[in-house]
This record gives structure tokens, sequence and C-alpha cells, in this order.
């Protein structure tokens, strides 16, 4: 728990989900709350502003907050959350480390636009069920889908219905977590 000036945070939480770093946190109550600033470092030490959340002014009601890095550093990333009040005066959360998704996974996929469809391949070190989410670049969740895996190399078709885009395929299992992001 944090707290930062004028704005009783109730949580932090960094989701630690390897494909989309997404951050969230809320607030128990809000005066004069302008804005929230993310902050993220690949050392620590030397942070650089990524993004800003407007803030809910003033409230006595829980808000919650969120943002995506959708362009993570390689390597850990360090991430601070900076709270600037109307008048100007700000705050600033712990620092929190997210370990970003390496680009050298072995998920490689294929757009079918006009089967409405995705064909994808990963390898998967044991036999296991996996969670497959496809995200529009906004976080938002198009598609959900399990699929179980064997040891090796697995090739998945999956029906998508999607505008065309860009999209950020997830696949989740025991020792698996890769993404990538496709155009469909």
């Amino acid at each position: 728990m944090w707290r930062a000036h004028l704005a009783r945070l109730e949580s932090s939480d960094y989701s630690r989900h390897l494909s989309d770093r997404k951050l969230h946190w809320s607030t128990a109550s809000e005066k004069d709350n302008d804005y929230f600033e993310i902050l993220r470092s690949g050392n620590s030490t030397n942070f650089t502003s990524i993004a800003t959340v407007k803030g809910s002014g003033t409230t006595q009601t829980t808000r919650n907050y969120n943002f995506t890095d959708y362009s993570p550093l390689a390597g850990t990333n360090y991430y601070q959350l900076k709270q600037v009040d109307t008048d100007g005066q700000s705050s600033l959360s712990k620092i929190v480390a997210v370990r970003a998704i390496e680009e050298t996974s072995s998920l490689k996929i294929i757009a079918l636009a006009e089967e409405q469809a995705i064909q994808l391949t990963a390898f998967a070190e044991q036999n296991s069920t996996a969670q497959i989410t496809i995200n529009d670049l906004s976080g938002k969740r198009m598609i959900t889908n399990r699929a179980s895996l064997i040891k090796g190399y697995n090739t998945i078709k999956l029906p998508a219905s999607l505008a065309k885009g860009i999209y950020v395929l997830t696949i989740q299992g025991s020792n698996l977590s890769q993404a990538a992001k496709f155009i469909f």
C-alpha cells in the first residue's frame, strides 16, 4: 500500500502477465487528483515518463486505474507511479520490477483473414493445457480459448472474427508463456 499526496491509494498491483505488463492501481478516495504519470526504468534508478492516466479529481468512492505497456524494455522493467494534484504537488509510489517477455519465443502466428481464423505454432516442454488469448492494442480481450498441448511443437487453428488491425496473442500454460503481435 502506498499513499499519494491527497489521494489515498488502496493498492498498487502491477500484474506480472508476461504478455502485456498491465499495471493496476486503485484509490480509496481522491482530492484534487489531476493525473497519474507512469514512469519506467531499465535500471531502477533513471526513470522516464511513458504515459499519463487522467485522475478523477475529487471523489469519495473507489476508483480503479490501469495502463498496459506494449513496448517494454528488454529484460527487467521497473515501474513507478507519480500522482499529480491540480496544484502541481506530487507523490511517488514504490518501485516494482516486472520482467519483460523475450522476443525470441518459438510462437509463430499466421493470420488467415479469408478463413476468419488464426493458426499458431507453439513449443511445449511437456503435455499440458494452455489458455490462448487475443487482445487488441488497447488491451481489450477479443478471444479466449483453451487448448491441449503435447510435448513438442503444436499447431492450433482458432476461429477469429476480427476486424483488420494489430493484435497481441498470448499462450500461457505450465512451463509456457509466450506472446507475439500479429496483423489480421
